[in-house]
């Protein structure tokens, strides 16, 4: 059986090599002319390899979700500014807007300028 020697390089690679040995055990298991005992041992190596697969996909499930997780709080940051950048910049839309009416109703003479709301 493999053994656990290639933690250090990750999981994506421990992965990848849990699959090779996977296929070459599936062939070997497969072969005719081999033992019973064999085949059983075999068997057995392939399920210890599916599991390890199934807990490196565990593993790698949590790591993604640990990092979406982390990536939350500076999205929601991010959010945040460009919620209050937006709204200064509505306000300020606002204020032109009013300063434009103010100007046009001037050049018309004095026309009272509608509130928010009023029409024209």
């Amino acid at each position: 059986m493999m053994e656990r020697t290639v933690a250090a390089t990750g999981f994506a690679a421990e992965l990848g090599i849990l699959r090779k040995e996977q296929q070459r055990v599936d062939r070997q298991r497969l072969e005719p002319g081999i033992t019973d005992e064999q085949r059983r041992s075999l068997e057995e190596e392939s399920l210890l390899l599916r599991r390890r697969e199934r807990e490196l996909v565990a593993a790698i499930g949590k790591e993604v979700a640990a990092a979406i997780e982390a990536s939350a709080g500076a999205l929601k940051e991010l959010s945040g500014r460009i919620k209050a950048t937006s709204a200064r910049m509505g306000r300020n839309t606002a204020r032109l807007d009013k300063a434009g009416k103010v100007a046009a109703a001037v050049a018309r003479g004095g026309k009272r300028v509608p509130k928010k709301g009023e029409k024209e």
